[in-house]
């Protein structure tokens, strides 16, 4: 019986499984929420994982894809997990009785936007990149819009909450793609190439 040694790329190791899973599951937990599925009590949890996952995970990610020389990835992580942290942060404050909001739907819907015009941005750059990517942009803007919309609307926020659902899960495949696809040196787990001429 022959024993394989798995051969280690020299080089700089790709962070996009980090950023992806700090993205993916953190963004999973606050749309089960969204979508009226868990509890109002678990905002401390997700404030908490937000910061760390969320927000600090994917913020290193986006700092070692940009030592990497990989502009796109680098620019999402970090300034997503900014997003983060600074969610993870205002909730934590209003949660522990530190800070008292007060009427900010205006406000919160204009930042949703923004966040939405800004997703959409990033996702007119994966157009050479694989369909699973393109589908964590396209569905991460329809979010933002519809928590948008949420804002003045219980129905709306709660679709909103699917399609957060949908977005995290396949950034999660998506990482967990690289991570196997990556160990096994071929294509395990699909993640939809597109194929240029």
């Amino acid at each position: 019986m022959t024993q394989q040694v798995m051969m280690v790329p020299k080089g700089p190791a790709n962070a996009g499984p980090i950023g992806l899973m700090g993205f993916g599951m953190t963004t999973v937990l606050l749309n089960f929420y969204n979508a009226g599925i868990a509890e109002s009590g678990t905002v401390g949890l997700i404030a908490c994982y937000g910061i760390f996952h969320g927000g600090l995970a994917q913020l290193l990610a986006g700092m070692w894809e940009i030592s990497a020389g990989k502009v796109f990835t680098g620019t999402a992580f970090t300034t997503y997990g900014a997003f983060w942290l600074g969610l993870g942060l205002f909730d934590l404050l209003i949660v522990t009785g530190h800070l008292e909001p007060g009427d900010i739907s205006e406000g919160k819907c204009i930042w949703l936007c923004i966040w939405g015009v800004f997703t959409f941005l990033m996702f007119l750059g994966t157009f050479r990149a694989n369909r699973t990517v393109q589908f964590v942009f396209l569905s991460l803007s329809l979010l933002f819009f519809l928590l948008a919309g949420g804002v003045y609307s219980e129905g709306v926020h709660k679709a909103a909450g699917v399609v957060g659902i949908a977005c995290g899960a396949s950034a999660m495949y998506l990482g967990w793609a690289e991570i196997m696809n990556e160990v096994y040196q071929r294509e395990m787990i699909p993640i939809f190439k597109i194929k240029w001429e």
